[in-house]
């Protein structure tokens, strides 16, 4: 090599303007190992997530027989505070049990025990769907009541209002 052929090669642009125009800037964007990352976390939280929002949704739903249950046994209470006797049947205490709305079946009561029929409302609840309060004493000059799933097609556990999950 010559002189002149060295002197070229140092003053030559070590960095061409093509080059030069992408030096220095990151391309923007996720990498496949970011968007897989993000996925799975997603896809966790869903797994998650959803089982819990769905009995959380079923037993909001069951909140509504709870509110038919309370009159019920409001009822059942005025009866007997009047007659000082229970009621033997839903038409003697005035609990009407043809109430079937979007969540509630029918309301039950053999003078013992106030039954909450749910409809198929998510879950399990399609053929498990009974909550039921029965009498426990009048002792105390009004009725008492426990709260328990039904003794026949009983509502999951896991759908109970908090009143009679004890």
């Amino acid at each position: 090599m010559n002189t002149a052929d060295i002197q070229l090669q140092q003053n030559r642009d070590p960095y061409p303007a093509e080059e030069r125009s992408t030096l220095g800037t990151r391309e923007s964007g996720f990498t496949l190992i970011e968007l897989m990352l993000i996925a799975f976390i997603v896809s966790l939280l869903a797994v998650i997530a959803l089982p819990v929002y769905q009995d959380y949704s079923i037993r909001s739903k069951v909140s509504e027989g709870m509110a038919m249950l309370s009159e019920a046994k409001t009822r059942v209470g005025v009866y007997y505070a009047t007659n000082t006797r229970m009621p033997t049947s839903a038409a003697q205490a005035a609990i009407d049990t043809n109430v079937d709305t979007d969540i509630v079946a029918s309301l039950l009561f053999d003078g013992n025990q106030i039954v909450l029929v749910v409809k198929d409302i998510g879950g399990d609840t399609g053929t498990n769907n009974r909550l039921q309060f029965s009498l426990k004493s009048t002792a105390s000059g009004t009725p008492e009541w426990t709260c328990k799933p039904g003794d026949t097609n009983p509502l999951a556990w896991a759908y109970m209002p908090p009143i009679c999950r004890g």
